[in-house]
């Protein structure tokens, strides 16, 4: 079995703790605009979506992994194939004013993720910070015996 798009799951919700997230990812309506551009969606299906007459000609070099959502994903063609990426996210502590975030990361044989910074200290609310969070090498097949 190869691991692929659909080999995780989004974990399991936790009503009263998303009341008070501690952390946020914000992306304001531009970022999710360029987003679009950048997926090659053509200008009817962009002003379906958002209501706007997009001009997608004035986005900058962004790419769709630019958009600061706490999510990350990257394209590997085949199994066995090299992938790389980095991923720069920005959050907004609004938890306690004086906290501390540790990262916690497991990854598949063959793959390297590496993040920078990968502990937030925070000293107050809306504080913002800036960590990337970078992966690379080969993700080979699962043995299924």
């Amino acid at each position: 079995m190869m691991l692929s798009e659909f080999a995780y799951g989004a974990g399991q919700i936790d009503p009263v703790k998303a009341l008070n997230p501690d952390l946020i990812y914000e992306a304001s309506e531009t970022n999710y605009k360029m987003f679009l551009c950048e997926m090659d969606y053509n200008k009817i299906i962009l002003q379906q979506i958002s209501g706007d007459d997009i001009s997608c000609s004035n986005t900058t070099n962004s790419t769709t992994k630019d958009l600061n959502y706490p999510s990350f994903a990257l394209k590997a063609p085949h199994s066995n194939s090299h992938i790389s990426g980095s991923f720069k996210r920005t959050v907004t502590n609004v938890g306690s004013p004086t906290s501390t975030y540790r990262t916690f990361r497991i990854a598949p044989d063959g793959l390297d993720v590496l993040v920078v910074l990968d502990i937030l200290s925070f000293s107050s609310l809306g504080e913002q910070q800036t960590y990337v969070l970078t992966i690379n090498g080969a993700l080979g097949e699962e043995s299924t015996g």
